[in-house]
């Protein structure tokens, strides 16, 4: 955290300025991690409307049948032999 003309500092006793140091550190990570995740949220919602689009684009009900087919074929409803 920098202020304009870190003139406020001076004169201020060695404990409090480690103390400030220690919080301006913290605060620089906590922004470095908000950032990343921010990027995060950005990708995934960019990649949540692309595949949004895909399905609106009329994927059709013989896509979704297959995607409900293999996701019933990982669970313990029936024999794993009869899964394609």
């Amino acid at each position: 955290m920098s202020w304009p003309g870190e003139d406020w500092k001076v004169g201020l006793p060695a404990q409090a300025l480690r103390a400030i140091a220690e919080v301006e550190q913290h605060l620089a990570r906590l922004q470095k991690e908000r950032q990343q995740k921010q990027v995060q949220l950005d990708t995934l919602e960019a990649a949540m409307h692309k595949q949004r689009q895909k399905v609106g684009r009329g994927a059709g009900p013989g896509v979704l049948a297959g995607r409900t087919h293999r996701g019933f074929c990982g669970s313990s409803l029936g024999p794993p032999h009869t899964c394609l």
